[in-house]
């Protein structure tokens, strides 16, 4: 790594935080619009906004200036998260916004080079990030509909963001390319149809919603068959990678959670809401953002504790090496069965099965958490 961003690892933790908080609120009763708003602009932002610190200053090959402000950017969040979590939602937005402009203008300071197309899909992402700053903090003082905030976080940050990421680390670990003319073309497309859900949810019309779904998942369809031929053409013995697990299963949960968005918008049944929710946020979010940081963590702690040791020719553990591979999988395996039976349950009218989802969260965020600290400490 070129640069290491210390303050990634407590954006995670924060944002671990906040997603076990927003399903305890799922459970005892909160509506959608309370436990979904902590989940996408506590659980899913935090990450975003900290993964963003670590890569993109070294898809440029730059330091950070002044790293010490994306501490201030953390605390901030921290606050905008807290008041999330009691329903205050002015201060709660206008926190977030100011967070949010702080890391914009402090991230920019590093990007020269947009030609990448994980780089192009991050610069768009911080572009809806602005964007979705400036609805939460209006639909909080104003009349617009806080789902029009949540929407395009979701889909222009967050989805902006997913897509850049697994275009870079996918074929990564397949020593793989990606075809760039393919990627290109999907980055204008995907730009074009996320404008399309903005203004659609802005317009508040079910027949411009339904077509918008439709044209998101004709993207996802897209990114989808650029990246799986990598994947087959990089097929190793060793199967396919933990990480990797985690990124498709996340693909398809978050084809399931169009699936359900388009559901609402033709029946208009606000109880399949809570099944998008869980699809996009609870499947699609959590298990791709699980790949992410069991990918990202390991090697920043790696860099801070041996890059120097490593440079010096001394005898130093592989980074691959830091995480358990076969608990990952364990991990993996764990989060896909307990998420299943939640839902199946759910569907049933049992709230009370994401408890289990809550445990086996805890349980191996709390070990990986403690693998961790001991690797750095040690």
């Amino acid at each position: 790594m070129f640069y290491v961003s210390k303050v990634t690892p407590f954006f995670f933790l924060l944002a671990l935080f906040d997603l076990l908080i927003s399903i305890i609120m799922k459970v005892s009763g909160k509506g959608f619009i309370e436990y979904g708003l902590l989940a996408v602009f506590g659980f899913i932002a935090s990450t975003i906004i900290g993964a963003m610190y670590q890569i993109i200053p070294n898809s440029q090959q730059e330091k950070l200036s002044y790293p010490s402000l994306s501490y201030l950017t953390y605390l901030l969040f921290v606050l905008s998260s807290i008041f999330l979590t009691v329903g205050n939602y002015k201060s709660a937005s206008l926190l977030f916004f100011i967070g949010v402009v702080l890391f914009s203008v402090h991230i920019a300071t590093t990007v020269k080079n947009v030609k990448p197309i994980t780089v192009r899909f991050l610069t768009a992402s911080v572009f809806f990030l602005i964007l979705s700053s400036v609805v939460f903090l209006s639909a909080s003082f104003g009349d617009i509909p806080l789902q029009a905030a949540i929407h395009v976080f979701t889909v222009g940050t967050m989805i902006n963001a997913v897509l850049g990421v697994e275009f870079a680390w996918i074929p990564m670990f397949y020593m793989q390319t990606v075809d760039f003319r393919k990627g290109n073309v999907l980055f204008f497309i995907a730009q074009a149809v996320t404008l399309f859900v903005t203004v659609s949810f802005f317009l508040l019309d079910y027949r411009i919603l339904s077509l918008a779904v439709v044209f998101e998942t004709f993207v996802i369809i897209l990114f989808l068959n650029i990246i799986i031929p990598t994947i087959k053409a990089g097929k190793t013995m060793a199967g396919i990678p933990y990480v990797v697990k985690f990124f498709l299963s996340g693909n398809l949960f978050l084809l399931a959670g169009l699936i359900f968005a388009f559901l609402v918008t033709v029946t208009k049944n606000p109880h399949i809401i809570g099944f998008h929710i869980d699809f996009m946020v609870f499947g699609f979010g959590v298990f791709t953002i699980a790949g992410g940081m069991l990918h990202l963590t390991p090697r920043i702690l790696w860099n801070t504790v041996y890059v120097k040791k490593a440079q010096e020719g001394k005898p130093v553990p592989q980074v691959g090496m830091v995480i358990d591979k076969k608990k990952a999988e364990m991990f993996f395996y764990s989060l896909l069965v307990s998420f299943v039976i939640s839902i199946f349950l759910e569907f049933l009218n049992f709230i009370y099965g994401w408890i289990l989802f809550v445990l086996v969260l805890l349980y191996f965020s709390s070990f990986f958490s403690y693998k961790l600290y001991k690797f750095y400490r040690d």
